[in-house]
């Protein structure tokens, strides 16, 4: 069963939609036809390849759906962009699952989200018998998505366990609405860090055209934080501005090889950035 499991997986990640009804079709006459465990797998697997009409019809042969079977089809039409459909089974859902864990709450309320309908992912989260930080976060998220400064700063107040996530959604909030001193209040605010808490706050300086606070920002930024969001930001923003910037020497440029992109110290020769080709390896 372990062995059908791990290619109920792997197709699902390979998204191979005629290696999944094989895969299917081969359990269906196999001794484990009722297992529970490979039915979930089999939702999960047609979510993935993007088919949600074998999800449904998958889910709908398993015997007794449990609630993770549950989580899954509704999961599947979410992700899938059918966040109708996915209410629709979620309104269906024997409340007895639907209380006992947060996880399709907050599925639906992150599709709602994404979809900027934060109206519906409010009304789900208020309906919640109990939130976790995931459950705050995906409201949070939703407000953010859509720019809601005011909404996303009350919910913030109000979290009773903020985590590194929560933080670092109304960073990038304060950055999309150019309220750079409250995006860096915040940011100064934080006990712990990470490489998407600085390149939030890059962003927000970058995309305002503050490049020197970016420049200034890069230069504190620890480097075993700096990724290739870091380079596509500053890469991105400084290449907007090639002719109007002007760069301290020493500014950090840009190496990039095949695998990754990573920042070198070189010194200019001119305080000018100059025009500049660049591809993998240069």
């Amino acid at each position: 069963m372990e062995e059908l499991a791990a290619q109920l997986r792997s197709c699902g990640r390979t998204r191979d939609l005629a290696h999944a009804r094989a895969l299917h079709n081969r359990i269906r006459h196999s001794k484990h036809r009722n297992s529970r465990f490979l039915a979930n797998l089999v939702v999960e697997m047609y979510g993935r390849c993007g088919s949600t009409a074998d999800a449904l019809a998958a889910f709908q042969s398993i015997d007794k759906p449990n609630s993770f079977s549950w989580n899954i089809v509704i999961a599947a039409f979410a992700h899938n962009g059918q966040i109708d459909t996915a209410r629709a089974l979620f309104d269906q859902m024997p409340e007895r699952e639907r209380s006992q864990d947060p996880i399709s709450w907050n599925c639906l309320i992150t599709a709602y989200g994404e979809r900027d309908r934060p109206g519906e992912a409010r009304e789900l989260f208020d309906q919640m018998p109990s939130r976790d930080t995931i459950s705050w976060n995906a409201m949070l998220a939703a407000y953010a998505q859509q720019g809601n400064l005011d909404e996303s700063k009350l919910l913030f107040d109000r979290m009773p366990n903020k985590d590194i996530i929560s933080w670092n959604t109304l960073i990038s909030t304060y950055g999309r609405t150019g309220q750079l001193e409250m995006a860096q209040a915040t940011f100064d605010a934080m006990a712990v860090r990470n490489s998407v808490t600085w390149n939030s706050l890059l962003a927000a300086y970058a995309q305002t055209g503050h490049l020197h606070k970016a420049e200034s920002l890069l230069d504190s930024m620890p480097g075993h934080l700096r990724d290739a969001v870091t380079t596509t930001i500053m890469l991105s923003k400084f290449s907007t501005h090639l002719h109007t910037t002007t760069l301290s020497p020493g500014t950090p440029c840009l190496e990039l090889t095949p695998k990754t992109a990573t920042f070198t110290k070189l010194c200019f020769s001119s305080k000018k950035f100059p025009p500049r080709t660049l591809s993998p390896g240069t």
